[in-house]
């Protein structure tokens, strides 16, 4: 609205201008959840798929929905300090020219000061370890963490959770030694506390060791000491001579050595696919090979450095057993997917500067006009991550934790500090092999009044062209995805209830429905972005899903729909 006096001519610039970034801010962050279905293990595998569902769905209503709805609400939206004055908050508040000054004046010592903050926060890796029991990841006392400490000042720290060794072979143990000599092996083991006495399998080929090592079960020298013993055993079967002795160890200590070899695998295929998809969408987003490398340095220490403090803070101050063993997936995947946003918002800004600046003062615009809206932003998320430590569970606090605290540094360290001091070292050579060219003079807006035939002229502009066939596949695809909700609910729940409500509530769906995809297409097809009946039916496109959830509440507490039933099986705590 700096340059556009025309309130709908200045939303389509700005959806326009800003599209790229958008949509390149979503797809790293919908491809970097769709990275954890090559997970193995259930809790990160499937997890991805429906975060990356609700980001796709919240960036087309950032596309549609979100325009539509700051130009119904007029001067409004910008209450209490009207337009001009938001208009002006956009060239930079004055905090943020001078951080911009700061960085032009000294940018080797900006990064280097950086640099060894994130490199002393990473310390706190040191003490890194990761926690497999349960109960002392409930940051309240517990009646069954008090008994697990009770059994093992009394009788020993392994006894609460013993390991079961089983040795089976083509031939029948009943009558040998056999048994009797591998338990007397595994006694002598390393680590093994007590063995109780063998018990034979019907089959009589298979031998049951009860094994309890002198260990605290959940402990990572435990998880470790799984593999040894596993191989004493199959030593001792040999010695003992059974002949292709199958050798295999249960129990919950076994089990978590198998989910942190999975986890171990899992995180390291994540990183490298995540760190990659990420690195491909900067390069296609700023057409540069040089820019994606230094980014991803940035991201990779704003990581370790994120890791490192929340080790020191819950592991070394507040006395945590150790890091949740899945928390470092999640902080990894989460933390780069949403840090690399800001750099994408503060590189798309440079690259639009480019065009009327040389590169020196065009980071330094960069940074001014993108600084007060992306640090309200990284507030904001913030903020949200922080209430998850207001709960009682460990892996939630460390992860709540640990976002506020990486995305308040990408925030206030990486993207205004960091970046820029980088950019300004490298000068021309920022988006090698890109060059900046010749900065061209911004024309001068107008006054004058659009003569009769502007909005046909505009449509010949191949932006437009481009937005309006952007906006009749978002049409056909919310069409369809409509059509089958509706369809949907018809024959779930119609045929269960006949009453009045459920069948307005349907005739409300289906009008949503209409006017939401009516909407959409003279929306692309007009590309004025008007007041009146166009944007108060894009208010209808926040019927449907509240509609759906105040039936499906409905349904429920009158009994016409089942009550969901509880899920006996453990849930991850992410």
């Amino acid at each position: 609205m700096l340059d556009e006096p025309d309130r709908a001519r200045a939303m389509q610039a700005a959806v326009r201008r800003t599209a790229e970034s958008v949509l390149a801010s979503a797809s790293t962050i919908v491809l970097a959840m769709f990275a954890l279905l090559v997970a193995v293990s259930p809790a990160l595998h499937g997890f991805g798929p429906y975060l990356a569902l609700g980001v796709a769905v919240m960036a087309l209503v950032a596309f549609t929905f979100i325009p539509a709805l700051v130009l119904l609400l007029g001067k409004g939206v910008f209450w209490p300090g009207g337009v001009d004055k938001a208009a002006e908050r956009s060239r930079g508040a004055g905090v943020w020219h001078r951080i911009a000054a700061l960085v032009a004046r000294a940018p080797v010592r900006v990064a280097s000061a950086v640099i060894s903050l994130l490199v002393v926060l990473s310390a706190g890796l040191l003490g890194y370890q990761e926690s497999f029991n349960t109960l002392s990841g409930f940051r309240a006392a517990t009646e069954s963490e008090h008994g697990q400490h009770l059994i093992q000042e009394e009788f020993g720290p392994g006894e609460i959770a013993p390991s079961t060794v089983v040795v089976h072979s083509q031939d029948n143990l009943r009558s040998g030694p056999a048994p009797a000599d591998i338990a007397t092996a595994l006694t002598d083991a390393d680590h093994v506390s007590r063995v109780a006495d063998p018990r034979m399998g019907k089959d009589g080929k298979t031998v049951f060791y009860d094994v309890v090592l002198d260990l605290d079960p959940y402990s990572s020298k435990a998880l470790d000491a799984i593999g040894p013993l596993k191989q004493a055993t199959q030593s001792a079967a040999q010695a003992a001579g059974v002949q292709d002795a199958t050798v295999l160890i249960g129990g919950e200590t076994a089990q978590n050595a198998d989910i942190r070899s999975a986890l171990d695998r899992d995180t390291t295929f994540i990183v490298l696919l995540v760190l990659a998809l990420v690195t491909a969408v900067l390069v296609l987003l700023l057409r540069s090979l040089l820019a994606p490398l230094y980014l991803v340095a940035t991201l990779i220490l704003s990581f370790l450095a994120t890791l490192g403090a929340t080790t020191f803070f819950t592991v070394t101050v507040l006395g945590d057993d150790g890091i949740g063993n899945r928390v470092t997936a999640y902080i990894f995947v989460f933390l780069v997917a949403l840090g690399v946003d800001y750099n994408i918002f503060i590189m798309s800004r440079f690259k639009q500067e480019l065009r009327t600046q040389p590169p020196a003062k065009a980071i330094t615009a960069a940074l001014t006009r993108t600084g007060g809206v992306i640090s309200s932003a990284g507030l904001i998320l913030a903020a949200t991550f922080a209430v998850l430590m207001t709960q009682p569970i460990r892996e939630l606090f460390q992860f709540g934790f640990a976002m506020a605290f990486g995305i308040l540094l990408d925030t206030f360290l990486i993207r205004p500090l960091l970046v820029p001091a980088i950019v300004r070292l490298l000068g021309n050579r920022a988006l090698w092999p890109a060059r900046p060219g010749t900065p061209q003079t911004p024309s001068t807006p107008t006054s004058e009044p659009p003569s009769a035939d502007a909005p046909a002229a505009r449509a010949a502009e191949p932006g437009t062209s481009r937005l309006l066939r952007a906006f009749t596949w978002i049409a056909i695809i919310e069409a369809c995805t409509w059509a089958g909700l509706l369809a949907g609910m018809y024959l779930k729940y119609i045929p269960e209830t006949t009453e009045l409500g459920v069948r307005i509530f349907g005739t409300l769906h289906g009008a949503a429905f209409i006017a939401y995809v009516s909407l959409t297409v003279l929306a692309a097809i007009r590309l004025k972005w008007r007041l009146g009946r166009t944007t108060i039916f894009a208010l209808l496109a926040a019927v449907p899903p509240f509609m759906t959830i105040a039936f499906e509440i409905w349904a429920r507490r009158t009994g016409r729909l089942p009550q969901p039933t509880a899920d006996p099986s453990p849930t991850p705590a992410l």
